[in-house]
């Protein structure tokens, strides 16, 4: 059974509707950028693969650097100038750790060797510095995802200014960079890249786990470094980022002339890692491999049965008092809920109402012996449906901490009655379901301590006995809410880190994506990273970050979704091409929207309408 909390219905269609489409990175505008073309001052340019569409910088000219993967803006004429980074998974860490407090620019003017006048803050996703060399020359500094851009001129004023017009025509979007991407992880995962120099080899092993092990010798010294390596994408070619030590980056730009392989313009020959190997871990490490964020949502594999029919009617009207969140119901009174189309009695002796938490009506016996939960949702479509949603796991967590029950044997359907045990080394439970015509499901489960297993049987059947069916009311509102996800995705963005004492840490990153088409059909995109570093020290005693481990996961998949109730929400049903079923609970607190408990990003999409 789902948990959950109240759904404000009108505020997430309002949320919904104030939403504007942003464009996708087919409709950039701009000349499709060439990896080894000089582009004039104004010329409007892009990269689909990065997502980035900008024009030039006026009194420059941008050269390509491909071997450190950057444009050098060379003055035209004047002394502006500057330099210009364009690729995916910049990160604000990346852009800080590119801006130094003394930047040296004087490969493009002599006299732009700068020291930081503002250091780096970030706001509203965009990261700014500024930087003055004595009374000659002032720069200016702007990151965002997919951007860093640095200008100086002889005028502070007219630095600034450029800035701001390459902010102002500068548009980003969702990168094309799938593909790209995999390209170039598979030019190195489960490789050995070497590369000798003198009398120094250089030797680097890449496992498909995402770890790397670097080892660079001589004929008397050597020194090994291991961490994870990530892969994105720029106009050259791939970015190979090494993370080591306490957050220490190291970048490389990868590319490809015909079977040459390079990194940073430095041919390295490769071959197969045996088995696809494992980054070398030094003596007495032991590396903790970061488990992958949960999914959440209820899933399950339900079989169609076109033929079933329930054994329940419907009444002209339902009796009792309307359900509401909050107000408690005496012994012995009869509730219901019109927009479920569900209604059903207290038994003497109990008392009961809906607690906003969790998506039950709760029923407590007056001798404090057991706990009642009753379940009404729409949109049940068969018994096989209702019987695989009640022999899962029940998690009762928002009622008590830590308590799950396991379905004990399964389920058993006789027509439109579907009943299923429970087990739990400290309680029993049984829950016994009817489905209305109208594919109204209601259930009613009882939970207690094993010796009261009889009692908690009994309370169950009694209350499902007084179970009145009618056509639900829910239909106008799903509508209206079926209308405002259509063309919608709705995005959800996990990020955690810790640390330890000892200077352990690590970090987990994961991005969902749900898009739902006006047809009826969703894509769903699921992209996660984690990553752990292990702190030690050198012979010498200096400390530093020795081991580090990586776990990546990159799915998705397509099917159709449906909008159902229950009484404190809505629940998107997502049925994947396979003929899985996942459920999630939507509701909106304090204007956000919440899918699972957890806040989503909303917006236009770009792949469903």
């Amino acid at each position: 059974m789902p948990k959950t909390a109240a759904l404000t219905f009108l505020s997430a269609m309002l949320l919904l509707l104030a939403i504007t489409a942003p464009i996708s990175a087919d409709a950039l505008e701009g000349e499709e950028i060439v990896a080894d073309k000089t582009y004039a001052a104004g010329v409007r340019v892009k990269c689909a693969a990065v997502g980035i569409s900008f024009k030039v910088p006026e009194g420059t000219s941008a050269k390509p650097l491909g071997n450190y993967g950057f444009y050098q803006l060379s003055p035209s004429g004047g002394s502006r100038g500057g330099l210009l980074i364009v690729r995916t998974g910049l990160t604000e860490e990346d852009i800080k750790l590119t801006l130094p407090d003394e930047l040296d620019l004087t490969f493009i003017h002599a006299d732009a060797y700068f020291q930081v006048a503002d250091k780096p803050t970030t706001k509203d996703g965009k990261t700014t510095a500024r930087y003055i060399t004595g009374d000659t020359m002032s720069a200016n500094a702007v990151g965002a995802s997919s951007y860093l851009l640095v200008i100086f001129d002889e005028s502070a004023k007219k630095a600034e200014e450029a800035v701001k017009a390459f902010e102002k025509d500068v548009v980003t979007v969702a990168p094309a960079d799938a593909e790209a991407r995999k390209k170039w992880r598979t030019e190195i995962e489960s490789k050995v890249l070497t590369v000798s120099g003198g009398e120094q080899t250089v030797e680097c092993k890449f496992t498909k786990d995402g770890k790397y092990a670097l080892k660079i010798s001589d004929a008397t010294n050597s020194q090994s470094q291991t961490g994870k390596w990530i892969i994105d994408v720029s106009p050259f070619g791939g970015v190979l980022t090494l993370v080591a030590d306490n957050g220490t980056r190291n970048y490389y730009t990868m590319t490809l002339n015909g079977s040459d392989f390079a990194l940073n313009g430095m041919v390295y020959a490769r071959k197969a890692l045996e088995d696809g190997g494992s980054a070398a871990t030094p003596e007495g490490e032991k590396l903790a491999r970061p488990a992958e964020a949960e999914e959440k949502g209820k899933a399950r594999k339900v079989a169609a049965d076109p033929s079933w029919k329930t054994d329940q009617v419907n009444v002209d009207k339902l009796e009792g008092d309307e359900i509401a969140i909050g107000t408690p119901v005496l012994a012995e009174k009869r509730v219901k809920t019109d927009f479920l189309g569900v209604s059903f009695k207290h038994p003497a002796g109990m008392a009961g109402g809906v607690d906003a938490r969790a998506p039950f009506y709760i029923l407590k016996p007056t001798d404090g012996k057991g706990l009642g939960l009753v379940y009404m949702q729409t949109g049940v479509t068969s018994a096989a449906h209702l019987a695989a949603f009640m022999h899962e796991d029940m998690d009762l967590d928002s009622l008590e901490k830590g308590l799950l029950l396991k379905p004990d044997g399964e389920a058993k359907i006789e027509g439109g009655k579907v009943t299923q045990d429970y087990k739990h080394e400290l309680v029993t439970a049984r829950a016994i379901a009817l489905i209305g015509p109208s594919g109204n499901g209601v259930i009613v489960c009882f939970i207690g301590a094993i010796a009261d297993k009889d009692k908690m049987h009994g309370y169950a059947k009694t209350i499902i006995d007084t179970v009145q069916f009618a056509k639900p009311q829910a239909e106008e509102k799903r509508s209206e809410l079926v209308k405002q996800l259509h063309g919608k995705y709705l995005m959800i963005y996990r990020y955690k880190s810790s640390s330890g004492a000892s200077g352990n840490s690590s970090s987990w990153e994961t991005k969902i994506h749900y898009h739902f088409g006006s047809d009826g059909t969703y894509y769903y995109r699921y992209k996660f990273v984690g990553d752990h570093y292990v702190k030690g020290t050198n012979p010498g005693g200096d400390t530093k970050y020795i081991a580090g481990a990586a776990s990546e996961n990159d799915r998705e998949d397509k099917g159709t979704w449906r909008v159902e109730f229950n009484i404190t929400g809505a629940i998107v049903y997502m049925t994947a091409e396979n003929g899985v079923e996942r459920e999630h609970q939507i509701r909106v607190a304090n204007g956000k929207v919440f899918f699972d408990e957890e806040e989503v990003s909303i917006g236009q999409s770009d792949v469903k309408k």
